[in-house]
């Protein structure tokens, strides 16, 4: 008889707890037409999103990291999923923290050393991302957001 899922638990004396990450989808392809050079420049992009469960108080944040772009050894993309439980329902500053700083610096190790090992395996020089600043990273998006509603209200009002 398999194994009945345990029910989700907080670390006591914690408001909120990280219950768990996942690998939700990984693709990598080592690049046949790729010309060495003696510097190769990658830049990943990165993406961030996230979904708040009201009624079961979890945070599900997703981070998606790409690498697909010109002479490169090996394009990759990698989707993590964190989830993280709350003890009572979180203030919205709170909320906002946690889905756009801090939950996000949790999850990103965890990809970064899946993306590591897997170039490592694969017989390359392993790839280390580079630390983000998260806080930094959201306030860009929440900058980006501002001018694209800033450019939506702009072409409605002509």
């Amino acid at each position: 008889m398999p194994a009945q899922p345990q029910p989700e638990k907080i670390q006591k004396g914690y408001p909120m707890s990280f219950e768990r990450f996942n690998l939700v989808n990984l693709y990598f392809m080592v690049n046949p037409g790729f010309k060495k050079a003696k510097t190769v420049e990658m830049r990943p992009s990165l993406e961030v999103a996230n979904k708040y469960d009201e009624k079961n108080k979890t945070l599900d944040i997703r981070i998606k990291v790409s690498l697909s772009d010109g002479n490169t050894p090996f394009t990759f993309t990698i989707v993590g999923e964190g989830r993280f439980i709350f003890k009572a329902a979180p203030d919205e500053q709170t909320l906002t923290n946690v889905a756009n700083i801090n939950g996000p610096a949790i999850i990103y190790p965890y990809v970064r050393e899946t993306i590591a090992d897997l170039t490592r395996r694969a017989g390359f020089t392993p790839l280390h991302l580079q630390p983000v600043n998260f806080i930094k990273f959201s306030k860009k998006a929440a900058d980006a957001k501002t001018l694209l509603e800033k450019g939506k209200k702009t072409a409605q009002g002509k």
